[in-house]
């Protein structure tokens, strides 16, 4: 019996003195070590790319759509001035900048010109123009008026009466200067002056051709994109 008890304290003694080590080396897990670690390993957000920013990646584009007028002078006999007035008529514009000097444009202008000719069965004509064009702007871009000059080129075309054979096809060239004016930050108001000559085809005759001289201009409201 004296054996059995002095086995049993050395068990518990044993017992005792391991107790420390096994502590020692076991440690729980806490929640925070469970947050460190999940923070540490990357996730599949993570390592994902930003989505790119469409405004920013996009053009500075812009649409003016406004009244456009033209003088037709013709000083050719018989010419187109002879023939046609004034007009007065649309004009739709669209401009991507190009940074802080430039900016590029394709333009469509349409006027009707009512005719000279006295007698009811005559009709008005209209001349249409798709041109392309290039701005230079003289002042850095701020919220005050912004003056540049415009150079260019197009195909200019004027018809009477909705007919093929009354049509004058021809090319231009397109040189003047305008202003734009900030009134909001994606309104502004946008007014031009351009010497627009032109060599057309006679609808007469396709040997011969008149160079009328046309001087438009226009205002209208430009909104950007």
């Amino acid at each position: 019996m004296r054996y059995l008890h002095l086995m049993i304290l050395i068990v518990l003694l044993s017992a005792t003195s391991l107790a420390p080590d096994a502590s020692a080396h076991y440690r729980p897990h806490s929640k925070h070590d469970h947050l460190n670690r999940r923070s540490a390993a990357p996730t599949p957000s993570a390592r994902l790319r930003h989505p790119l920013d469409l405004v920013e990646t996009l053009p500075d584009s812009s649409i003016t759509m406004g009244l456009g007028g033209a003088v037709l002078v013709d000083p050719g006999l018989g010419g187109i001035d002879t023939r046609l007035d004034q007009g007065m008529g649309m004009d739709l514009n669209l401009g991507v900048r190009l940074g802080q000097p430039l900016s590029v444009h394709l333009a469509c202008l349409t006027t009707v010109h009512p005719s000279r000719d006295p007698r009811p069965d005559t009709s008005a004509g209209v001349l249409t123009e798709i041109s392309f064009d290039i701005r230079a702007f003289l002042t850095e871009r701020a919220r005050s008026i912004e003056p540049f000059i415009q150079l260019g080129t197009g195909i200019v075309e004027i018809s009477r009466s909705g007919s093929g054979s009354d049509s004058e096809v021809g090319a231009s060239l397109h040189a003047g200067f305008g202003i734009h004016i900030p009134v909001h930050e994606r309104l502004a108001l946008t007014a031009t002056a351009l010497y627009r000559p032109a060599m057309i085809a006679s609808a007469e005759s396709n040997h011969e051709t008149s160079t009328p001289h046309l001087v438009t201009g226009s205002v209208g409201l430009t909104l950007r994109l």
